[in-house]
């Protein structure tokens, strides 16, 4: 749907039933699935019907450039409210990036060998799911900060396995 489509919708929507069903049959199912990613299918389906809901609510006096983002994000923030972010399944399939399957039990053995914080951080990102960014806000660093300690570690990994 290009934008001046989108607007003439919007502007309309409070007033006319087909530019509901329109607008509707467009998004909903984009908009689900792009939650989804985040968050369960309960809370994309709720998120995403009101929003819907609140469109007849809102004025939007300005012109919309790009309303695939737009809808997404405004149905992001509903989600925010309604529940938690969804944590990735633990990974550690990325670490066997690092090593091969025969040397897997090396890999445990220089982890352990980890300080705490390093270890912490190796364990927030490959087997809690958290960002990098997540991860400076829970311990209180910057994002930079981070990323160059995970970087340092992933080194000190990969040179503890080559001496192994």
């Amino acid at each position: 749907m290009d934008a001046r489509e989108f607007n003439r919708l919007l502007r309309s929507y409070k007033y006319d039933q087909g530019s509901v069903e329109r607008l509707y049959s467009y998004f909903y199912a984009r908009i689900v699935k792009h939650l989804n990613a985040r968050y369960s299918l309960d809370v994309a389906r709720a998120a995403t019907e009101e929003l819907f809901l609140q469109l007849f609510l809102i004025d939007v006096r300005y012109f919309v450039r790009k309303p695939a983002v737009w809808m997404y994000t405004e149905a992001e923030r509903i989600a925010a409210t309604k529940g938690e972010k969804r944590r990735k399944p633990p990974a550690p399939e990325a670490l066997k990036m690092l090593v091969s399957e025969e040397s897997f039990s090396e890999l445990h053995e220089v982890l352990k060998d980890l300080d705490d914080e390093s270890r912490r951080i190796i364990d927030m990102i490959y087997w809690e799911g958290y960002n990098q960014k997540e991860i400076a806000d829970l311990l209180g660093i910057e994002h930079d900060a981070v990323r160059k300690k995970h970087s340092r570690i992933l080194k000190r990994i990969k040179d503890s396995l080559k001496k192994l």
